[in-house]
């Protein structure tokens, strides 16, 4: 039930509060139909009401595919090419109902993902190309530095979502990040840092150490 979720996740986050974690996201989009989504949500809202932790609320769909759309993709060479057509769809209706919105063309939308899945190209089964995930920077405007174009020469990691949203609003106060502005940045000084089985990689241009 709404109210057995909300009990069971302030456990979870009174314990990690204590721990000294003052910062969690919660993800929904497991539900796989709007009722369970909006409990989610609901319960969220509380949490973020009522708690002292500060809980950033995001949307992980497309881990599965509802019941009702089963029949309507086509199977692909990998299970996940089935979800990449939901998932696309899912995308249109979204901004088909935003664009309707007051606060649509004053929207920074950025979609990214938290870890890559599935593949048949080979160069994605590298210990480089496996973290290879796309950063999208959508403003309705098109104007720059958003205007439409793809860039595949600067590395960048989820942690420089911050500071460049943070840059492109005027924020000019101090603040803490382990990222970096990808507007001010250029593809020479651009690098990532990751963890992959004991080992830190660090990319740089075209070498991987």
């Amino acid at each position: 039930t709404e109210e057995e979720l909300y009990e069971k996740t302030r456990a979870f986050l009174d314990e990690m509060l204590k721990l000294g974690v003052t910062t969690a996201e919660s993800k929904s989009g497991y539900g796989l139909d709007l009722e369970t989504e909006l409990k989610q949500l609901r319960v969220n809202k509380r949490l973020q009401e009522s708690h002292k932790m500060d809980l950033v609320s995001t949307f992980l769909g497309a881990h599965a595919i509802p019941e009702e759309y089963k029949d309507i993709y086509k199977e692909g060479e990998l299970p996940i090419h089935k979800c990449i057509q939901y998932t696309d769809n899912a995308l249109r209706r979204f901004f088909e109902k935003a664009s309707k919105e007051e606060w649509f063309n004053n929207t920074l939308f950025i979609i990214t993902a938290d870890h890559s899945n599935q593949n048949i190209d080979p160069r994605y089964k590298s210990s480089s190309g496996f973290f290879e995930v796309p950063i999208i920077f959508y403003h309705p405007s098109g104007a720059a530095p958003f205007e439409a174009r793809i860039d595949t020469t600067l590395i960048a990691q989820q942690v420089d979502i911050m500071p460049t949203t943070l840059h492109y609003l005027g924020y000019d106060r101090p603040f803490l990040t382990f990222g970096k502005s990808l507007l001010s940045d250029t593809p020479e000084k651009s690098y990532a840092v990751n963890y992959l089985g004991g080992l830190y990689q660090y990319f740089k241009g075209e070498y991987l150490l």
